[in-house]
């Protein structure tokens, strides 16, 4: 349907412009706390080699694009790159729907792909991720035309054959369009009087797309702020390329799971995605698969195979774990998949527009403000300043020229592009715990213009002791780093100091605003996450210390807010009732901690968590369990107490405590299950000097 107002041109301009807008009033007017995203916008301002495998197109097409807005915040910048080239991917979609559709179709399905989660929230940030999605829909449009047009000229073999060289220099996982791509590519050769020259040529113009790679160990050269793995020598620079030295996967965690084992768990969070963002157009998409299966077979092949090598496929070769950390890794690959079956919707969508009128319209109308409506609470983004705050507070912590060392990346690429891409402290010295083991690493001037020798911060807390006696400075971590369980620390709240010199407490900080929920993702709840752990750090110190006051049971409160999924606060405010004798309010802490053990078990089990999480999460809430039990006895609620000893036995056996405990509970009442359990108490730990005295006294009834 196309008249004089609805056209090509006013349609790709009007979605391009609504598109716009919508994104634009959504930006974060910071960094975003996304993935990688400080770590790009800190590469784009100093010109370094990003992780593997290294994204060249994107750190040359950042590079250009702050350079032209040098008032503008860079990451600010690049998030309205992106939000730019989220809205021009909408747009380009349109035209590349009308060609086999009509105005309503294109409209309709460019928007709802805008209001995609997924869509909508990487093009709010600093990353590829919109730009990929940009140039994937550009060759999509190109195949589309090899598929419609019979006359084909050599220099469209030429130019779609450079491109898609060109386009894997900003994200390699592009490729997976690739196989459909080339049957596209041979089955239109054969309508060309000389199809082996064209393809012989096509592949030179390939390479000379993929060229871009180039970029790498020319500006690696240099030693850049930055220099991930050194791809100035060759064999890294390969090594790069095919991610051998990162694990060759999606990410590490995907390694410890057997090959597809979490194919089905991914499988079904998809599924829900789609029901979510796509709810009534799954009408459209099953009826355009199936009539475009009879009716137009290459349109099918193609959207068939590229919607399941980048879906099902992809997420087989993934293979990450279902829970909500590995989950927000994979999510943004749902783009390319859910992008195939936008043109399924489409297809249907016409088709189904032939027999009747207005119902099509009606069903997607509903469809658009359903998954408006669904998403909507996480896509403001415009107040979102968490990074900002939280680098600014864990500068206010660490004093002059100290070292701090992080493991997460959110955390990690935050606090570097602060402190030296906006130069706020450019004193520190920000060590990521993961990478101190690189040689690559340690001759990057981000570390070698500060340190002299960096060792690998491991389990070993000796490793700890020696960076601080290298460095001569004071050495700071992060909540989420990996600290050996036996290291001397003191903490500051977001960050504990080893090797304590410093007795400060957590300063009070308004930042409850900062966390409006519902969280945008899980790297918002992430990042709260880590203000409440530091409540809980600082609690549990004063606790020990007996230096507990209000304002701390004030900040405990706090935590419950910002992360209604630990149990920390409550355990840790139930332990400061119990020392005060307030036994009831110490069962409320208790049971509310209980509860959210329980749940946190089921979670990882249904998130496969790996055997040693299993296992700590058990051993904390037997310890849980084990005070609920002594606080039940406290009130003469011994069935109870029983019930709790009990069952935090069956989650830890070997707590010498909680047998000894049950002793206690039996000595009136049972003398043989008192004994019985005083002698596995000796058993679990023959220095329980409590539970001999008393097994010795019933051994001499």
């Amino acid at each position: 349907m196309e008249s004089k107002y609805f056209n090509k041109k006013s349609g790709f301009f009007a979605v391009l412009f609504f598109v716009f807008v919508f994104y634009f009033v959504n930006l974060p007017p910071v960094l975003a706390p996304y993935r990688d995203a400080g770590e790009m916008a800190l590469d784009a301002l100093t010109m370094s080699i990003s992780h593997q495998p290294g994204y060249p197109l994107y750190s040359i097409l950042s590079r250009a694009w702050i350079s032209f807005f040098p008032f503008w915040d860079a990451a600010y910048s690049l998030n309205i790159f992106s939000a730019i080239c989220g809205a021009l991917a909408c747009a380009v979609l349109f035209l590349t729907v009308i060609e086999f559709t009509s105005f309503p179709a294109a409209f309709f399905f460019s928007l709802l792909f805008s209001l995609n989660f997924t869509v909508q929230t990487f093009s709010s940030v600093s990353e590829m991720y919109s730009l990929n999605l940009l140039f994937a829909i550009i060759l999509i449009k190109k195949a589309l035309f090899f598929l419609r047009e019979e006359k084909l000229r050599e220099r469209d073999f030429f130019l779609f054959s450079y491109l898609c060289g060109l386009f894997l220099g900003n994200r390699t996982d592009l490729s997976l369009f690739y196989i459909p791509f080339l049957g596209i590519f041979a089955y239109s050769l054969k309508k060309t009087p000389s199809p082996y020259k064209i393809f012989i040529f096509s592949f030179v113009f390939f390479i000379f797309g993929l060229s871009v790679y180039l970029y790498m160990p020319i500006r690696s050269c240099s030693n850049p702020f930055i220099n991930w793995s050194q791809p100035c020598d060759f064999r890294n620079f390969l090594s790069v390329i095919l991610r051998k030295n990162y694990g060759s996967t999606l990410d590490l965690i995907s390694l410890n799971y057997k090959k597809g084992e979490m194919f089905v768990p991914n499988l079904f969070f998809y599924l829900k995605h789609l029901l979510v963002n796509f709810n009534f157009s799954i009408l459209f998409i099953v009826f355009g698969i199936l009539k475009s299966f009879y009716c137009n077979k290459k349109f099918f092949l193609l959207f068939f195979f590229a919607f399941v090598l980048t879906g099902p496929v992809f997420l087989y070769m993934a293979n990450m774990p279902p829970n909500p950390h590995a989950l927000s890794i994979v999510e943004p690959y749902y783009a390319c998949a859910d992008l195939c079956l936008i043109f399924f919707a489409a297809y249907g969508f016409n088709i189904f527009s032939m027999k009747f009128r207005y119902l099509p319209k009606i069903l997607a109308a509903i469809s658009l403000t359903a998954a408006a409506c669904l998403n909507f609470p996480y896509f403001y983004r415009g107040d979102l300043k968490i990074t900002q705050k939280y680098c600014e507070d864990i500068f206010s912590l660490l004093p002059e020229n100290s070292i701090v060392v992080v493991r997460k990346d959110v955390q990690l690429f935050s606090l570097w592009y602060y402190a030296y891409g906006k130069k706020i402290r450019p004193d520190l010295t920000i060590i990521s715990q993961g990478l101190s083991g690189s040689d690559w690493y340690s001759k990057s001037p981000i570390v070698s213009g500060k340190l002299s020798y960096l060792p690998r911060l491991s389990s070993d807390k000796y490793s700890w002791l020696d960076l601080k006696k290298t460095s001569g400075r004071r050495v700071f971590a992060t909540l989420d780093c990996d600290l050996p369980a036996d290291i001397p620390k003191k903490s500051l709240g977001l960050v504990w100091e080893t090797y304590s010199e410093n007795n400060s407490f957590f300063p009070e900080r308004n930042f409850l605003s900062l966390f409006k929920k519902p969280y945008n993702d899980f790297f918002v709840k992430d990042l709260a996450s880590s203000y409440a752990l530091g409540i809980c750090e600082v609690f549990s110190q004063a606790l020990k210390e007996k230096k507990v006051d209000q304002d701390l049971l004030k900040n405990i409160e706090k935590a419950f807010y910002l992360d209604g999924e630990i149990p920390d606060p409550y355990v840790l405010r139930g332990f400061y009732f119990f020392s005060k004798g307030k036994w009831r309010e110490s069962v409320s802490d208790f049971e509310k901690a209980d509860l959210i053990y329980s749940n946190l078990l089921k979670k990882a089990k249904n998130y496969a968590a790996l055997p040693e999480v299993l296992n700590d999460i058990k051993e904390s809430y037997a310890d849980a369990l084990m005070s609920l039990g002594a606080a039940y006895e406290r009130i003469g609620l011994f069935k109870k107490s029983e019930t709790a000893y009990l069952k935090s036995l069956e989650l830890n056996p070997n707590s010498s405590q909680v047998n000894y405990n049950l002793a206690v509970l039996y000595w009136n009442s049972d003398k043989l299950q008192a004994k019985n359990y005083l002698k596995q108490a000796l058993l679990i730990d023959p220095n329980n000097k409590a539970a001999a005295y008393y097994l010795k006294i019933l051994d001499s009834k």
